[in-house]
């Protein structure tokens, strides 16, 4: 599971289990380049490779938290797992909740191969 903070956005997930759900890799949720300009990536990787968001407690904690509680509901068996198959991210400053879908893709590059397995 990926846990930690995007700006002012606490994010947790996807909560990975082998052959069940989706990995990291299964879904691109980064921004696709294909329209842009050499010109314009090279300004996109000089700007944000120096560039870094602060790292702020309350936020580090809010996504631990609720981290450690989709861990705990999948070892104990019990409630609805929020991060499974979703990448689930709660913005700071208005408590707005997203969630991005990271499901099962057969032709993951990641896991896809181990789906075929089992």
């Amino acid at each position: 599971m990926n846990v930690g903070y995007v700006e002012d956005i606490a994010v947790w997930g996807p909560l990975v289990i082998p052959k069940k759900t989706g990995c990291y890799q299964c879904k691109q949720h980064l921004v696709n380049f294909t329209d842009l300009s050499q010109g314009q990536i090279d300004k996109c990787k000089a700007i944000n490779s120096s560039y870094q968001a602060p790292s702020t407690g309350p936020i580090n904690m809010m996504a631990s938290s609720f981290a450690a509680l989709d861990i705990l509901k999948f070892l104990g068996n019990f409630g609805q797992i929020q991060s499974l198959n979703t990448r689930v991210g709660i913005w700071s400053h208005d408590l707005h909740i997203e969630k991005q879908d990271y499901s099962l893709n057969p032709s993951c590059t990641v896991c896809g191969s181990f789906q075929k397995l089992s």
